[in-house]
This record gives C-alpha cells, sequence and structure tokens, in this order.
C-alpha cells in the first residue's frame, strides 16, 4: 500500500516514522514534508490544497491519505 503524509510537522514526522515500519505499507510520501522525513518518505513539493496534492495521489497510485 502507498501512503500520503500531507503537513510537514512534528506530528506528521511520527506518522511518516511509524508508517514506514509497518509491514504492509511498501511506500510512504510526504506533502511537502520535511528534512527529517526524506530518509523515512518521498517528500514532495507543493502545497497542502488539493490541486496539489491529487496529482501525487495519481501519479504515485497512492490508497491511503
Amino acid at each position: 500500500m502507498n501512503v500520503l503524509v500531507i503537513g510537514k510537522g512534528g506530528r506528521e514526522h511520527a506518522l511518516v516514522k511509524a508508517l514506514s515500519t509497518s509491514k504492509i505499507v511498501d511506500t510512504v510520501h510526504a506533502l511537502p514534508g520535511n528534512d527529517g522525513m526524506r530518509t523515512l518518505a518521498i517528500c514532495h513539493s507543493g502545497k497542502t490544497t488539493s490541486s496539489d496534492v491529487l496529482p501525487v495521489v495519481k501519479k504515485h497510485d497512492i490508497q491511503l491519505v
């Protein structure tokens, strides 16, 4: 399963860290993410508006946001 976490703060970082250790999660993506997340997730540039989120979801076959 591919997962997208939206945000760049500490709570989002904790979610990325937990999801990256899950056996059912294939890839963790973050929008926009932060430098600390880069070792755990694929970070995408952009805003957190639906017009920026939707293309990432479609392009990377995200199943959970």
